[in-house]
């Protein structure tokens, strides 16, 4: 009711009158009000920007990004079903979510397939809720209409909603069909127009229904916002809600129209335009899988999720929220539409969403909506109030621009202190920060409060000037609404950094996706046949499970591409992708390593209100969180999801042909380098047990290559197969000796890591002798047992059934440990005399089970027994002229006893 003065005449000059649009139209015709965009004049003409903005946002670059797994997954859902392919590995196109299917279907039919259309359904939906919006008018004001359609289009929420490939938005826009449907259908000034909304308002509620599980929750939050809010509108009151939830009480013909809605709207969504009868299954489905999404289904979004992203993203919507609800219902001519429907609208979407097992980042358009829509009365209110006609022509205009003054200086304030409280940050002006906040308060926060004050009168007083603070924050938060909207929608939705946009593809997929596209063109042009009559997609690609999606659909057109494990990685697949390189190299695929997906950091897996909140009164972390909501800096962020992927060596020589793989034995082999198969200042050589693989230690590449028997490429170990594995190369020398044990296990002396690396048959480390980086000096000891199990080199290694021998090079001795890398003993020691080494380095058992040591730098094989001790010595005249890395000397048995050394100078 309005307010009445003490004498009880109406006091109207705060009341808002809810003009008729059209003068020829009766008030009571609401059927034929409000939704003449020509007839609002400068209304309609912001109404016509918002609206042009709204679809721009919504439509523009919709290819900006990739698409994610979900997104992937609905997208070749729709695609399926428009194109009649079968999914992969025996899946079936879901008969729930049809509405969203069929629209995806249809512009598939209508665009054909790319990205960019897989999105403009969700976009045509996100555009449909704008224009729905309008046809709120006959229960709103011009100005609270003009507000509504602004907050509702540059929402970030609602615009990335709208860019998403998710029934959520089909929900969002199912759920407003029925509210605006049904405040028409029971303010319609004929029979035949209400009764056709009841219908339209039946066929909503089969929309949502049709949009999913998420669809269910929006039924009942919006069920919920029109039961509370037709009983606080009062029996008295012109109330939309009440008025018009009273008609479909009491009208039994509504009610057959809007059941008819209903059930048209199941048999031709559910059916898929009648298509398939059987999937009407999916109406049971759908309850089943809300039943599931809000009891058991599992999620790594946290309950507080949509309570910080409103703050984040709606901070606009949440203040005039607040505004529309503690201000009042606006009263005037005709049914006013109140905020209490909308408030509780949003509660319990906020409440159902959060408290959802099953909840999901793209859930959050459901709970946006109706706080988007009821900030927009409470700008509306605003704008109503704001006194316009003595702004633009009394000093009191001067106001506004005041206020702004005061704002803008007390956010520059906030930003000196903070940049002076943060130690990363530079302050560049010479001037302390104390004085430059006096600066401000005395140039800029003082005169501009005296300006306010001159103008306190009884023409314009507090109140007026509450109103004009109001107005500098709308313009202030749009300005930023806008700015996040457009940098979430365009720019930054997959760096990872914005809490709406959780596991969006990063920008290296898209390229990866193309790579496999150029090379499908090289390698198979030649290749036509009736199934691929381009020659453009001959690769044969096999995809993991647990990378499907997005790569299923963008590979839809291969078809040789099967989703499958290590299993199905058989011989003729040229690509295989995955999230681990596990089994690529046994199946002899050459492997890169890529990031693909953005993972969410963890303070948003970990949402602290103390944190949060308690940032707000610590000016050392103003800066940081400025930087934050301004550009997105994080702390900390998470590494990307590693993709690994697999060529084979015909695509990898396409890729780079310089990079190999190259065979041992290739006559042609282009000499030494770091090309899979080549090699820089090999140092060692072994035969696998079996004999089928040779392991060539590679020591100028920090790896270990292999080889098969007849010498063709089988892979390399290094730190890409194992980050423990990194064998260390200076001074023109690297790791030394390899053996391949019996026990399967492969050991090398990785000299200048000062360890042996024990490996098993993937190049995984199992166990490591002496301390990495740890360089042990003996100082030219006769003693050998001081730091026991240290080493300064190792160089040379025997392995026996039970212990491993090791000469320590630079410590002048040979170390033993047991096969579990314990330490035994050591023998050796600095010395000429007979059992005494100097430089010790190759290493060899004899076919007498005694120990052959090449002692380089006494110029002769030094010979002992198992247990250390000296058995004899053969001179070696060659050796003893040997200088400084000429000292490399390496011994090797025959299989009929013969000892073969090397003589490098």
């Amino acid at each position: 009711m309005t307010a009445r003065d003490a004498a009880g005449t109406p006091d109207n000059r705060h009341a808002i009158a809810h003009e008729p649009i059209g003068a020829e139209a009766p008030p009571t015709d609401l059927l034929h009000r409000g939704v003449a965009v020509g007839a609002l004049g400068w209304a309609g003409a912001l109404t016509a920007i918002a609206v042009l903005v709204a679809a721009l946002l919504r439509l523009v670059q919709l290819d900006t990004y990739v698409l994610g797994q979900r997104e992937a997954s609905w997208a070749y859902d729709a695609w399926s079903l428009f194109h009649g392919r079968p999914l992969p590995a025996g899946q079936e196109v879901p008969t729930v979510a049809p509405l969203f299917l069929l629209v995806e279907a249809l512009s598939f039919f209508m665009f054909g397939v790319t990205d960019a259309v897989a999105r403009f359904g969700p976009a045509i939906f996100g555009i449909g809720i704008v224009l729905l919006v309008l046809a709120l008018r006959p229960f709103v004001s011009r100005m609270m209409m003009v507000a509504m359609v602004s907050l509702v289009a540059i929402s970030p929420t609602l615009v990335y909603a709208s860019r998403t490939v998710d029934p959520a938005i089909a929900a969002a826009f199912s759920s407003l069909l029925v509210f605006v449907a049904l405040l028409r259908a029971g303010h319609a000034g004929s029979t035949g127009a209400s009764v056709t909304w009841s219908a339209v308002a039946g066929f909503g509620i089969a929309g949502a229904l049709a949009s999913g599980p998420a669809g269910v929750t929006a039924l009942i939050a919006l069920g919920l916002g029109l039961a509370i809010g037709a009983i606080t509108d009062g029996v008295d009151d012109a109330g939309a809600v009440r008025e018009a939830m009273a008609r479909h009480g009491r009208s039994v013909t509504n009610q057959l129209f809007l059941g008819g809605g209903l059930v048209a709207g199941v048999l031709v969504l559910f059916t898929r335009a009648f298509s398939d009868v059987t999937a009407l299954e999916g109406l049971l489905s759908t309850f089943a899988d809300w039943g599931r999404m809000m009891g058991t289904q599992s999620s790594s979004t946290p309950q507080s999720f949509f309570f910080y992203a409103i703050l984040l993203y709606e901070i606009l919507a949440v203040v005039f929220a607040i505004v529309a609800v503690t201000t009042g219902p606006n009263e005037g001519v005709g049914p006013t539409l109140r905020p209490t429907a909308f408030g509780v609208w949003f509660l319990a979407a906020l409440v159902l969403q959060s408290f959802a097992s099953g909840r999901q980042s793209e859930h959050a358009v459901i709970v946006v909506l109706p706080l988007v829509l009821l900030g927009g009365l409470g700008l509306g209110h605003v704008f109503e109030r704001i006194p316009w006609s003595r702004l633009w022509t009394t000093p009191a205009g001067l106001v506004p621009l005041a206020l702004l003054g005061i704002v803008i200086g007390l956010m520059a304030t906030i930003v000196i202190v903070a940049r002076s409280n943060d130690v990363s940050s530079v302050d560049r002006s010479g001037w302390p920060a104390l004085v430059q906040v006096l600066f401000v308060l005395v140039v800029v926060l003082i005169p501009l409060a005296y300006l306010i004050w001159s103008q306190l009168t009884d023409r314009f007083g507090l109140r007026d000037v509450g109103i004009a603070a109001l107005l500098v924050v709308a313009l202030l938060l749009g300005l930023f609404t806008f700015r996040t909207t457009t940098l979430l929608a365009l720019s930054r939705a997959d760096d990872g950094t914005e809490m709406l946009a959780e596991e969006v593809p990063t920008q290296g997929t898209h390229a990866f996706v193309n790579q496999v596209y150029r090379l499908s063109r090289d390698l198979s042009i030649d290749r036509m046949t009736n199934i691929d009559n381009t020659g453009s997609y001959g690769l044969s690609i096999a995809v993991s499970p647990e990378v499907e999606w997005p790569f299923v659909w963008y590979f839809r057109d291969f078809p040789n591409v099967r989703v499958t494990g290590p299993a199905g990685w058989t011989e003729g697949t040229d690509v295989v992708i995955a999230a681990s390189p596990e089994g690529m190299e046994n199946a002899g695929f050459v492997i890169q390593q890529k990031s693909w997906l953005n993972r969410a950091p963890t303070a948003y897996t970990k949402l602290d209100a103390g944190d949060i909140f308690g940032n707000m009164f610590s000016p050392s972390e103003w800066y940081s969180d400025l930087r934050f909501l301004l550009f997105r800096e994080l702390d900390s962020k998470q590494a990307p999801a590693p993709l690994s992927v697999g060529y084979s060596f015909r695509v990898s020589n396409q890729i780079n042909p310089n990079l190999g793989p190259f065979d041992l034995f290739t006559q042609n082999s282009p000499g030494p380098g770091s090309g899979l198969g080549q090699l820089s200042s090999p140092s060692g050589i072994a035969l696998s047990p079996d004999g089928q693989v040779i392991y060539v230690m590679d020591a100028g590449n920090s790896r270990v290559e292999r080889f098969g028997r007849d010498g063709t490429f089988i892979g390399v170990w290094d730190s890409r197969s194992d980050p423990n594995v990194a064998f260390a190369y200076q001074n023109g020398q690297g790791a030394s000796s390899i053996v391949a044990g019996d026990d399967g296990l492969v050991y090398v002396a990785d000299t200048w890591n000062h360890i042996v690396v024990v490996l098993d048959k993937d190049g995984k480390l199992v166990r490591q002798l002496g301390q990495r980086g740890a360089l042990t000096d003996n100082a030219d000891s006769p003693d050998p047992t001081l730091n026991p199990g240290l080493f300064f080199g190792p160089r040379g290694l025997v392995v026996t059934e039970n212990e491993i021998y090791v000469t320590d090079t630079g410590n002048e001795r040979v170390q033993v440990f047991g096969k579990d890398g314990t330490f035994l003993r050591a023998f050796g020691g600095f010395g000429t005399e007979p059992g005494k080494l100097q430089e010790p380095t190759g290493l060899a058992m004899g076919p007498d089970r005694n120990l052959y040591v090449a002692d380089s730098g006494n110029g002769r094989i030094s010979v002992f027994t198992p247990e250390g001790e000296f058995v004899r010595e053969i001179a070696v005249p060659s050796w003893a002229e040997q200088l400084g890395t000429d000292r490399m000397n390496a011994l090797a048995f025959g299989p009929d006893g013969t000892l073969y050394m090397t003589a490098p100078a």
